[in-house]
């Protein structure tokens, strides 16, 4: 009996945290997205800039960007795990509240190859977006992925939303989609 209720608290579990995970728009595998209430509840030591914010853009928990914690939980896969087929483009877009004016972060993504040496890292400046504070808005960038051996099958790619500067940002609902 116990058995039975530890595979279905382990299935309950995972149907969760995938469901979590998954882009109810897009079945194909090539979707990711971190809407921050699952990285807060399915670890029992969250980052300490997951807060709760009561206007976040989608439930209750967003991701707090500044000088202190100056990355935004993102994303961290080999190629070969997203797909065996080359990648064309991948867009990188996430929901962006700036508090001050001066707000500098960027949508980044980091191409590495398989010894961990950065082969290309590109950034999206979200004051190209952020016309107005205290407003969510969405911030977007695409990237080929076919030019100067990005799509290699050994590479790794970490993306997030990074801010060196300026006042602090608040992410949410970062979103990743991948093309072949």
């Amino acid at each position: 009996m116990n058995l039975r209720f530890s595979l279905f608290t382990a299935s309950l579990f995972a149907v969760i945290y995938l469901t979590g995970c998954a882009d109810s728009g897009s079945n194909d595998g090539l979707t990711f997205n971190n809407d921050m209430e699952t990285t807060f509840a399915f670890n029992e030591h969250p980052a300490s800039n997951i807060v709760y914010f009561k206007n976040a853009h989608s439930g209750r928990y967003v991701s707090i960007i500044d000088t202190s914690n100056i990355w935004c939980g993102g994303f961290n896969m080999k190629v070969k795990d997203i797909d065996p087929a080359p990648l064309s483009k991948v867009t990188i877009g996430a929901w962006m509240y700036a508090q001050q004016p001066n707000a500098d972060a960027q949508l980044a993504i980091d191409i590495r190859d398989k010894d961990g040496n950065t082969l290309d890292w590109l950034g999206q400046p979200a004051h190209d977006f952020l016309t107005t504070t205290v407003n969510w808005t969405w911030v977007q960038m695409e990237v080929d992925l076919s030019v100067k051996n990005r799509n290699n099958i050994d590479n790794t790619y970490r993306i997030y939303v990074v801010n060196n500067t300026g006042s602090a940002v608040l992410v949410d609902d970062l979103k990743i989609r991948f093309e072949k």
